[in-house]
């Protein structure tokens, strides 16, 4: 496996693939000249060197496959698909013939090496802008034509009847492939539609004074899935085929987008060789579209000779596996099936499905008849057109969940059914009661020969002779119903950084407001104190300048804190990375006190350190100050702040990752398990107000629902 390109590399390709007016064309791919659209839209130059978007996102026209009932002839399938018991082609015959061939097996730290890389060609292209090389130039270009481009094909009508292609897949993965299957938080209630351990016990220790023995969801529910999409590129995809699979994996990934996921979801692309076109952690922005154009592009995508359909499917499961993304693993193989490893594809098949990786493939435009699909996937779909995947896929998902239009059960809901399985134990013996002739069996008789069931659980509650309930606490124990939160704001005050600190007084005043809202009505008495950071950043020589840190401590008094903010001035930061180290540190000698605390962190340039970014730095090997912003991170863990960080720019992913990597659980799920929130914004605070309000608000509301009332 290798990368596409990083550097120079992906330069290079630029230059090349824009050569004779810089464009980004799949209508080069689309085989005979009298199939593509050289009208004027798109063909008139900028000027000398301008950038094009490519014009050839378009869906073909589509066919209309009738059947003849009166001559008794049929016409072929327009979509067919694998049945739900096939098994993995050839798997058998060869594991008789003694034939064994595992998957090319990729060490994980090499994984992790290119996914980086990868990171860093995307850090690099959301930094071209301004001065650089005419090569630069033209690639930035390209990259806002891509996103141009992008925009007009998922709006564009399919047909004649207004159809729109993007839409209906993103209904069709929402409803048949991708269903909710995760509720991020439960609360107890006195009424809902399924019981809660917990609130049954209370109930029964407090003789019923605690009535809140259901719960129900808090946040409402979410999808949660690992995804990678894989095209094949090699010589056997050239011509129609290959304009069809493109564009069908341009609506895929578009409708991914829409269904939330695309972050989630890993891009490669596949012919002699595997190429990372956009990694897991990123979305799917104008970068990831420009290099997902660049090797789709003639010189280089759908004329390659070989098929290595086996090695795409081991990378991916390896960074599926790699990927700190929640939920199952799907992986959607783009190809013909027409592969140049023949007996190893199998075994791989088989070694992804031990992994927990499901392995659809999906052919487009191959034909259902003469597609290689059915002697080389057990899971397969293929369409004659791209506008037939949404018919096609819901066909498939109910083919696999017994009509069903669900991809599978979410947790909650087996959660609640879980909760339920010593009712219906009960019922069943009941019903086999009744079914043997005994008539005037009653639960309440299956109960008295099944006490056993019980006996532990009343042992157990007879050892319990006090229980404390925590009705919200503040700063001690014995807070009789008062609750307390405790905020602290740190901001990046350099130069980049001005608008948010002119915004920031209005950020404050309406997020407490909307907290002490909230308090107001779920506690007796509340307490709530802010507290501001700023910060700046070394000089060069790592030497601390004078208004590096400046702060004011917690106070219930939001106006002196909205007043400090209001005295900063934007200036510093000459090498772009800043001291996040510094802001943590004098976090921690703050006067913390509420059982509640949140840091929220508001910054557009990653800390020092070449672990956390690939921009220049003065201090590459980390913060002059000595200290580790991922050391920092767990402490603030065992401190239990819940931590908040802005995303105001696309560099910071590589050292959010970092971040992410040190402060969450590993099991995220696992109870009093909590981690860092990401919110994500652009850059202009007066466009941002309301969402980032919203986000930090809401975030700190459901925060406190879940885990301290």
């Amino acid at each position: 496996a290798r990368s596409a390109a990083s550097g120079a590399g992906a330069a290079a390709a630029a230059s090349a693939a824009s050569a004779g007016g810089g464009s980004l064309d799949f209508d080069d791919m689309a085989g005979p000249e009298e199939d593509r659209d050289d009208g004027p839209e798109g063909d008139e130059a900028e000027g000398e060197g301008a950038a094009r978007a490519p014009r050839s996102m378009r869906a073909p026209a589509p066919v209309i496959i009738r059947d003849d009932p009166a001559s008794g002839v049929s016409a072929p399938r327009a979509f067919d698909f694998a049945r739900a018991d096939a098994s993995i082609p050839k798997l058998e015959e060869l594991t008789k013939a003694g034939v064994s061939l595992p998957p090319v097996e990729y060490a994980s730290d090499a994984l992790l090496r290119w996914k980086q890389e990868a990171v860093s060609e995307f850090d690099r292209l959301g930094r071209l802008g301004g001065a650089g090389t005419p090569d630069e130039a033209r690639e930035e270009r390209l990259v806002h034509a891509a996103a141009a481009e992008w925009a007009r094909f998922e709006s564009r009508d399919i047909g004649s009847g207004g159809l729109r292609l993007v839409p209906l897949l993103t209904d069709a993965l929402s409803e048949g492939m991708f269903s909710v299957n995760r509720f991020t938080r439960r609360k107890p209630d006195v009424r809902g539609s399924s019981l809660s351990m917990r609130g049954l016990i209370r109930f029964l220790l407090t003789n019923g004074s605690y009535k809140k023995i259901y719960q129900r969801p808090l946040a409402g529910p979410r999808r949660e899935y690992k995804l990678c999409v894989a095209f094949d590129r090699s010589a056997s995809m050239m011509g129609g085929a290959a304009r069809m699979s493109a564009y069908a994996v341009f609506a895929f990934l578009a409708a991914i987008k829409n269904v939330g996921l695309d972050t989630n979801t890993t891009i490669l692309a596949f012919g002699d060789s595997v190429e990372l076109v956009k990694p897991d952690g990123l979305p799917l922005d104008a970068r990831a579209v420009y290099r997902l154009l660049l090797a789709c592009q003639p010189k280089k995508g759908f004329s390659e000779s070989a098929s290595l359909d086996a090695d795409a499917i081991a990378v991916g499961m390896g960074l599926l596996q790699a990927s700190s993304a929640r939920g199952p693993s799907k992986m959607f193989v783009f190809t013909d099936g027409y592969t140049a490893r023949p007996s190893r594809l199998p075994f791989t098949l088989q070694a992804a499905a031990d992994s927990g990786v499901d392995v659809i493939a999906m052919g487009v435009g191959t034909g259902t008849a003469g597609s290689g699909l059915p002697t080389a996937f057990q899971n397969w779909l293929a369409v004659d057109q791209p506008n037939l995947m949404p018919q096609a896929l819901l066909a498939w998902a109910s083919g696999r969940s017994g009509g069903a239009s669900g991809a599978g059960e979410g947790s909650g809901v087996a959660e609640d059914r879980r909760g339920a399985s010593m009712e219906a134990a009960l019922m069943v013996e009941a019903a086999a009661a009744v079914k043997a002739g005994e008539a005037s069996t009653t639960m309440d008789d299956v109960f008295d020969r099944r006490s056993d069931l019980f006996t532990n659980l009343a042992e157990q509650l007879d050892g319990d002779t006090s229980m404390f309930v925590k009705t919200g606490d503040g700063a001690s124990e014995s807070g009789g119903g008062s609750m307390a939160v405790d905020l602290l704001f740190v901001m990046d005050t350099t130069g980049s950084m001005g608008s948010w600190i002119r915004a920031g007084q209005e950020h404050i005043t309406r997020i407490t407001a909307a907290v002490k809202e909230f308090l107001s009505k779920k506690s007796k008495s509340t307490k709530l104190r802010t507290a501001f950071i700023s910060y700046k950043d070394y000089d060069s020589s790592g030497g601390t300048t004078p208004d590096q840190i400046d702060f004011i401590d917690f106070t219930e008094n939001t106006e002196a804190v909205c007043s400090k903010v209001n005295a900063q001035h934007a200036s510093g930061g000459g090498d772009g990375p800043e001291d996040i180290c510094g802001a943590f540190r004098q976090s921690f000698r703050l006067n913390w006190q509420a059982k509640a605390k949140f840091l929220i962190l508001i910054l557009d340039a990653p800390c020092h350190g070449r672990d956390f970014h690939s921009w220049s730095d003065s201090h590459p090997d980390g913060d002059p100050g000595g200290d580790d912003p991922r050391e920092q991170l767990r402490q603030f863990k065992k401190d239990n702040v819940r931590v908040m960080i802005t995303d105001l720019s696309s560099d910071l992913s590589k050292m959010m990752t970092e971040f992410e990597g040190a402060y969450n659980d590993k099991d995220t799920s696992a109870p009093g398990a909590f981690k860092l929130t990401r919110l994500k914004l652009h850059s202009d605070p007066t466009a941002d107000v309301d969402e980032f309000v919203k986000a930090v608000s809401e975030d700190i509301k459901s925060t406190l629902m879940a885990d301290f009332f």
